[in-house]
């Protein structure tokens, strides 16, 4: 039997004050899929993302990824996960280099460590540049370098909020292919920007949310 990478079901997210932000949502991400949550600013994808990295519950309905439940066993949902949030912050007196060995080192040891930071400095393709330290860094530099190391942390689902946010065309497009190119599971993320409208050859998936913008249908 195969199992789904995500299945989220009615899903209801109420804050404070009964502000909603998502209201009875369902879809299902095969394995294997580069699937977008594509939608306007408040819609509720980052809300959706952040439940099914366990970051946040959901207030009603269910999420299972891999076919385990993201409320019941958060801690083995994040062992199969990894999640780039739309402001990713980096340590600004780290060099590109120090950082990337940092945040793998989390998931890796030894000899797999120093493979996944090879394989995320040649992701990334920075050069020399990793020896700076970040603060040197542009913004569409910095957001390469998080992208790299998340795609080097092999996770079976990859969660990607927003990830060529603030970024130029070029930059964004750039970004758009070490996703295609590198991941090698599932991905799942969020966006906002026309750019969606000329990915569909290469998502396995889709849900737009609604009140989407005429200059995002398609």
């Amino acid at each position: 039997m195969v199992v789904s990478a995500v299945v989220v079901r009615d899903l209801v997210k109420v804050y404070g004050r009964g502000s909603v932000g998502v209201d009875g949502l369902s879809f299902t991400v095969g394995d294997g899929e580069i699937y977008a949550l594509v939608g306007p600013n408040g819609s509720g994808k980052t809300t959706t993302l952040r439940i099914i990295a366990t970051l946040i519950k959901p207030t009603r309905g269910s999420v299972y990824v891999y076919g385990v439940d993201v409320v019941k066993e958060p801690l083995r949902v994040r062992s199969m996960i990894n999640y780039l949030p739309e402001e990713a912050g980096a340590y600004r007196d780290l060099t590109g280099y120090d950082f990337i060995k940092f945040m793998l080192s989390l998931r890796f040891g030894g000899t797999k460590l120093e493979e996944a930071v090879e394989e995320a400095a040649k992701i990334c393709d920075l050069g020399n540049t990793l020896k700076k330290p970040i603060r040197t860094y542009s913004k569409g530099m910095k957001r390469i370098l998080a992208v790299a190391t998340v795609l080097a942390s092999k996770p079976k689902l990859l969660i990607l909020d927003e990830p060529t946010t603030g970024l130029d065309v070029e930059k964004s497009i750039y970004v758009r292919d070490l996703i295609k190119k590198y991941d090698r599971d599932v991905a799942i993320g969020a966006a906002t920007g026309p750019l969606l409208a000329k990915i569909g050859g290469w998502l396995g998936g889709l849900r737009i949310f609604a009140k989407l913008p005429a200059w995002l249908r398609w």
